[in-house]
């Protein structure tokens, strides 16, 4: 395996690795987005390739189904009808 720059998420937070064989060499300044950690790795390794957690689908995004939706409605109905 060669060298490669890992990308990850903890709390919130995005953070970086470079990674060769035995070495490896974290970043040492956490990024508030993933856009703004894979910047940061590729002007720090410009070369190297970057893995990490592949992004949602658009269409994926904090959707909710239909389905989801209506049970809610039926839920606060239930709960805030007249005569209950």
């Amino acid at each position: 395996m060669g060298a490669a720059v890992e990308l990850w998420e903890a709390e919130g937070l995005w953070w970086w690795t470079f990674k060769d064989e035995d070495l490896e060499i974290p970043s040492n300044h956490p990024y508030n987005s993933r856009r703004e950690a894979m910047d940061a790795a590729r002007v720090a390794y410009p070369e190297v390739p970057l893995h990490g957690p592949r992004t949602p689908d658009v269409a994926d995004r904090g959707r909710v189904s239909f389905a989801a939706c209506m049970l809610m409605c039926v839920a606060i109905w239930r709960h805030y009808r007249p005569g209950r």
